[in-house]
């Protein structure tokens, strides 16, 4: 069933407010997306991502500039993360890992992000957000996906993860 990027993009949109209604967390208005990315001209700002301070309260749009900035930076360095590392470096520290609640909440932060294409895959930060023992994402992920599981190991396969 063919379908266009802007209706998967809409369709996992959707999804994500029905799991944050179900957890009771506020839902936000749906995000307009546009494709292409900006890149940065100074490399430095990607790589200094995970020194930017995450301060509690922060507000939805600096945690969505943190995974902007951490999107690029996988990118540039061809690098996969974990959804523990992710969410300490989008969201902030944690006592104890609660996958039914943190995994949400980093995931939710990463389909806002600005698509990009690599491999002719066109991946948000959430398709390099992967499990710590199956290096893919979860199987979720390729529910909504405008590609196969196959075409991400392809493409992704080979990426190391990134260490904390």
């Amino acid at each position: 069933m063919p379908s266009t990027t802007e209706q998967r993009v809409s369709e996992l949109e959707l999804r994500i407010a029905r799991i944050e209604k179900q957890l009771g967390m506020p839902t936000g208005e749906p995000k307009t997306t546009t494709y292409g990315r900006e890149k940065m001209s100074n490399l430095a700002e990607n790589i200094n991502i995970q020194s930017e301070a995450v301060a509690a309260g922060d507000d939805e749009q600096a945690k969505i500039k943190r995974a902007e900035g951490l999107f690029s930076y996988l990118l540039a360095e061809k690098r996969l993360i974990s959804y523990s590392e992710a969410y300490r470096r989008i969201v902030g520290p944690y006592t104890s890992w609660r996958n039914a609640v943190h995994a949400p909440e980093v995931i939710r932060l990463a389909c806002k992000t600005t698509p990009d294409s690599v491999g002719g895959l066109a991946i948000r930060l959430d398709s390099l957000i992967v499990g710590i023992q199956t290096r893919r994402p979860a199987r979720g992920h390729f529910v909504n996906a405008a590609y196969s599981e196959g075409d991400w190991i392809q493409t992704f396969g080979i990426w190391p993860l990134l260490e904390s």
